[in-house]
């Protein structure tokens, strides 16, 4: 038994007799039975079909597998995993599957690798864009697991379609939580006037007041007053 490295070719001496030649390509292997006679050269000659897979995505954050597809379904093996958009050299020629998960999305895609082909995948999921306008600007844009994503004005592209939960947060403010629809290949408009926290305390006492009849007002006057020592613009809030 003999292995060689990286070789295209290479010329050997070898008793008579019938030899198993075996090709180990990143993701698949040849063999050849060769027989070899005395005096005479043999000729083992090793020439898969082989392409290139393309496969294409617009977004960051997305994760494929693609296995050998055989009488349409996908084998057990996984060829390759990784991040996408990706480029796959090497393939041997025929059908393939390429799964892709995006945010929770998954999508199966067949592709059949043609020889000494680039082959193009361009990998689709329902997604959407979602802009969030504050007044004032400059909130703090949170997911439903309260990662800050950015500060309003904000586009976020590549949302998949569905409610999509976050919350705005600008200091002495009170947090919005909020809940939008999106829809595929549509932008979902967010726009929202943030409340001040002495403000929304004023108005707490308001209500309770109402609630219970009360006559005396003097806490309500008190945290309006506060309220509008606070934020004298009267614009609800404004960035500290």
């Amino acid at each position: 038994r003999k292995e060689l490295a990286n070789v295209s070719s290479e010329k050997l001496a070898a008793p008579a007799d019938e030899y198993t030649v075996t090709a180990v390509y990143p993701y698949f292997t040849v063999e050849k039975t060769i027989t070899v006679a005395d005096n005479q050269e043999a000729l083992c000659a090793i020439t898969p079909a082989v392409g290139v897979l393309q496969a294409n995505f617009g977004h960051a954050g997305a994760r494929f597998e693609l296995r050998r597809l055989e009488n349409s379904q996908p084998q057990y093996q996984v060829l390759e995993r990784g991040a996408l958009p990706a480029t796959l050299t090497g393939l041997q020629a025929g059908q393939y599957e390429l799964r892709a998960i995006y945010q929770g999305l998954v999508a199966n895609r067949s592709v059949e690798i043609t020889a000494a082909h680039t082959n193009q995948l361009d990998v689709e999921f329902l997604l959407g864009n979602i802009s969030i306008e504050t007044k004032p600007a400059g909130a703090t844009v949170r997911d439903a697991e309260r990662n800050e994503l950015g500060k309003t004005p904000f586009n976020l592209t590549g949302v998949p379609a569905g409610v999509w939960r976050g919350e705005v947060v600008l200091t002495n403010c009170m947090p919005v939580p909020f809940a939008v629809t999106v829809l595929a290949k549509q932008t979902a408009t967010l726009q929202t006037n943030l409340m001040r926290r002495s403000l929304a305390t004023a108005m707490a006492l308001l209500e309770q007041s109402r609630q219970e009849s009360s006559e005396n007002l003097a806490p309500v006057i008190e945290a309006f007053t506060a309220a509008l020592k606070d934020d004298p613009e009267n614009v609800g809030c404004r960035r500290s």
